[in-house]
């Protein structure tokens, strides 16, 4: 599970990189082209938008697997280790939550967008949402990983106790 789990993330880091490089370079295009040509163009506005969007939400996914994500630990490290672990449990438990609250969601944006096209660019809005399914079901695969990791270290910890 770690492999595919490592494999997974460097997939959807790689992805995210894509979004942002090309991204840059079409705000780049738009910047040459407004002012140099005097002729924006009027999809890199909504482009820049919909890879915004999968940048951010599969960035935050890996962020969940690679625990970059805002954590703060003086409180729990005050604690004792049966609280820092239930913690560290409930933690999870709320991403996996939230995982949940992105894939629901993300369903009903889909399919209330389906029949929208994005001006523009000329493809269907539902485009947008997908990378909630996505970073929903990656959050909550890197959640219940890390849950799997606090108790395979629960357990080394209390075999040597």
């Amino acid at each position: 599970m770690s492999r595919f789990s490592r494999i997974f993330a460097c997939v959807m880091t790689v992805l995210s990189a894509v979004c942002l490089l090309v991204m840059t370079g079409v705000m780049c295009w738009q910047v040459i082209s407004r002012y140099l040509l005097d002729s924006s163009p009027s999809w890199a506005e909504q482009l820049c938008l919909l890879l915004l969007i999968w940048f951010v939400l599969l960035a935050a996914a890996v962020g969940v697997r690679e625990s970059t994500h805002i954590e703060v630990t003086f409180v729990r490290d005050g604690l004792s280790p049966s609280v820092a672990l239930s913690l560290q449990i409930f933690g999870q438990l709320m991403i996996v939550m939230f995982g949940l609250s992105l894939i629901a969601g993300g369903w009903v944006l889909l399919n209330v967008t389906s029949q929208h096209v994005i001006p523009g660019l000329g493809i269907s809005r539902s485009l947008a949402y997908w990378p909630l399914l996505a970073s929903g079901t990656a959050m909550i695969f890197f959640a219940v990983e890390q849950l799997l990791a606090i108790r395979n270290r629960y357990r080394i910890d209390h075999t040597w106790n």
